[in-house]
Formats: C-alpha cells, structure tokens, sequence
C-alpha cells in the first residue's frame, strides 16, 4: 500500500552561530559522525548549520563524513559499511532502508540514527518500543499507516461515490527494503485493509513490474477498474499514462513527483523535520546519552499537494475543508 517511501532532506539554511559557554565547555576531542548516503556540498552545509544549532560545529568540535552505502550496490554497501564500523564513529546517522538491517547485523554499540522512516520500527523489531528503543538505534519516523488512510479520505470525500482503490506498484516484496525486513509487508496490506473497512470502499494491490510500459498498466488496472489510484511515482513518467488516467477519471494520489507530473493530490509528511530532530538526537547521543534511552520522534507535521489544473480538467471540485490544508497547489 505504501508507495511513499521517499525521502529527502529540506531543512532550509540556518546561521552558524552558538553560544560561547556550549564552546567552552564542549568535550576536548572531536567528535565524528558518518553520514551513510551521498551528500553533495548544498545537503552539506545544511547538515553542518544544523549540527551547529546545537553547539556541534564541523571543524571545531565535530568531523562529519559521508559514505554512500544508500546507493552502492549490495557486495559494495556491506563493504563500505564494514569499514565505517572498523572505524568506530560516534553515530553513524542515515536514510531509512535495507541498509539499517545490514548495520543491525554488524554492531550492537555503535549508534545509528534513521530519519524519516516510513513506518513504526517497533513493528519491524528494529526498536524494541518508540519510548525506548532499547538498543544502539533510535531516530524519527512517521506514522504512514494513518496518512495513508487520511489520503484515501480526501479522495473520498472528492469522489464521494468511489467505490473501489487500487495500489498501483511494483510487488512490494520485490523491494530490498521488504527483503530486509519482512513484517513491513504484512504491515501495509493490514493498513490497506484497514483503510478500506474504515471508508467502505474496496482497495486492491494492482501489481506491475518494474520496467511496465503504457500497455501493461493499461491492462493491469482494466479488471479492477478503480475510481482512485495511489500511484509509485516512477509510474508517472510513463509517457501518456497521467493523461490516460485522468482522461478516464481515475483519481490519483501519491508522493509530490506524481501531483506534479499530473497526480491530483499528495498527503506527505514533512520531511525537514524529521532530519531535524534527527540531528537533534545524534547532539544528544554526542553528549553522553544512549540510544537506547532516547524514544523515537514520531512527526506530526504533513503537507498537502493539489494540483487543480488536473481536478478541472477532470471536473471535480475539491472541497474547501480540503483546499485549506494545502501546502502547495498547482494552477
């Protein structure tokens, strides 16, 4: 059901400035944090005016570096990852993944913040409970299964006649990140269901392969016949398939790459502030506290996308309770 597992980091330019005394009184040796993903110079210095909010400043009192293992293929993300723990940093901080179970399996003491997990790591035994993790892992995740059902609400209320939805993707146990940890997959199809019985409607998995062409989606979502779909936004750059979708007057629904390549809505949470708090962990964990003691941050904060150019043309009017929740419309 989860199509929206995308994550990026948005927290906007801060100033580099911190009180005297956190610089006086901070530790004598430097502290090193390894961000395991690709970060270009801008992501950089985000990171770095962040850290420095709370008193780590990079060059002074903290080393950051990167490793991209997020990206790298498996053979070469285990390799990379085995150094960055032959290393023994103080935190290692990163996107939520596959790549979390791989450091779940190399050590039990070195932190390891995730941020913007898109699902409740307690159900998947990464954690043992938000409140206290238990373990050298802890960071911030959102609550998925509710935006989902919120998302499914919206088009409802749009669409008050929709009877049937569909997830249109690829076979979620297809994706690393399922592989890695498999109860995630029951955990969507029970939040799919979950959904469904909440709003009566039927919502279905509709499942494409990965390179799908025009034709297959076609034929993919001919039998169920959806009123509303929930659409992987790799999907979107299919040429033709937005507008086929809209011409039919299926709804759809996704992350904000699918409302701007035509989608009619995207419910997302917000993404900055969970790297935010992120950090604000790893400060803590740098002062001494454990992961184990620091409760995972659950974010509360989401953003809706419209795109109205897409609901006239489709001759739907989007109410006015759902239009003031917008974050960002499209014309």
């Amino acid at each position: 059901m989860n199509r929206i597992r995308r994550t990026l980091i948005g927290s906007g330019a801060a100033a580099l400035c911190w009180p005297a005394t956190v610089l006086a009184q901070g530790p004598a040796r430097i502290a090193r944090v390894v961000i395991a993903q690709k970060v270009n110079e801008k992501s950089r210095e985000l990171w770095r005016a962040e850290f420095a909010k709370h008193g780590w400043v990079d060059g002074r009192n903290l080393a950051i570096s990167s490793v991209d293992i997020v990206n790298a293929p498996k053979a070469e993300a285990e390799a990379r990852a085995r150094e960055v723990v032959a290393g023994r940093p103080d935190a290692i901080l990163m996107l939520p993944g596959a790549e979390m179970a791989l450091f779940k399996r190399l050590t039990n003491d070195i932190p390891v913040v995730f941020y913007n997990l898109a699902i409740d790591p307690s159900k998947i035994g990464l954690v043992e409970s938000l409140r206290r993790p238990g373990g050298n892992f802890t960071g911030t995740s959102h609550n998925y299964e509710l935006l989902n059902t919120k998302a499914w609400a919206m088009l409802k209320e749009i669409h008050p006649a929709m009877k049937r939805g569909g997830s249109l993707g690829e076979k979620i146990s297809d994706n690393d990140f399922y592989k890695a940890f498999p109860k995630a997959e029951s955990i969507d199809q029970e939040s799919m269901k979950s959904a469904a019985r909440f709003l009566g409607i039927e919502i279905r998995e509709i499942i494409v392969p990965k390179d799908a062409t025009f034709a297959m989606v076609v034929e993919a979502i001919r039998k169920p016949k959806p009123d509303a779909l929930m659409i992987d936004w790799n999907l979107t750059k299919i040429p033709g398939l937005m507008a086929f979708l809209e011409k039919a007057g299926i709804l759809t629904c996704g992350t904000l790459e699918v409302v701007r390549n035509g989608g009619l809505l995207a419910l997302t949470f917000d993404f900055s502030e969970g790297a935010k708090q992120a950090v604000a962990i790893v400060a803590r964990i740098l002062r001494g506290e454990a992961p184990a003691t620091i409760p995972v941050y659950q974010g509360t904060r989401y953003g809706l996308a419209l795109n109205l150019c897409t609901a006239r043309a489709m001759g739907l009017t989007i109410p006015a309770s759902i239009r003031v929740q917008a974050t960002e419309v499209i014309e």
